[in-house]
């Protein structure tokens, strides 16, 4: 577990950020040579999202795995925290993604997805990284790399 925050991204002086916590899983098929990645029409991501209400990080990370993949999952270790601020095309708005990550596990598929537009799909970390959109997201599988 990493202890320090990293934080990319530059904040635009004068600018107002809503802060946006966000919660996200590292999965990886049975072999461990690849991630399961959400690739929308606006990127790739890490499975994951943000915190709805008081629930906890588990909540968050088994609603995201059940909305955007149909999976239910198991969430394991945690890894790290690292944020960006980052202008959000789709929330027409300043943000600052908080972003916390966790290993996880496919435990079985549970239904279809019910999030619009998102499909899973298999990276290796190296593809990964030249793929995902938040840099925070890439922070995470450079962490997952180097600890290999």
């Amino acid at each position: 577990m990493l202890k320090n925050k990293v934080v990319f991204g530059e904040k635009i002086a004068g600018q107002k950020y809503k802060t946006r916590i966000g919660v996200y899983a590292l999965i990886f098929d049975k072999d461990k040579n690849n991630l399961a990645i959400i690739q929308t029409r606006t990127g790739y991501f890490l499975p994951g999202g943000g915190l709805d209400g008081k629930e906890s990080h588990s909540e968050c990370l088994y609603r995201e795995a059940n909305e955007e993949m149909g999976w239910e999952i198991e969430v394991g270790k945690y890894l790290g925290n690292s944020a960006v601020y980052h202008y959000s095309t789709t929330k027409n708005d300043y943000i600052y993604n908080d972003g916390y990550f966790y290993f996880a596990k496919m435990v079985r598929k549970i239904g279809i997805p019910t999030a619009p537009d998102h499909e899973v799909v298999w990276l290796t970390p190296a593809d990964a990284l030249k793929k995902l959109y938040h840099k925070n997201q890439a922070w995470a599988v450079e962490q997952v790399i180097g600890n290999k």
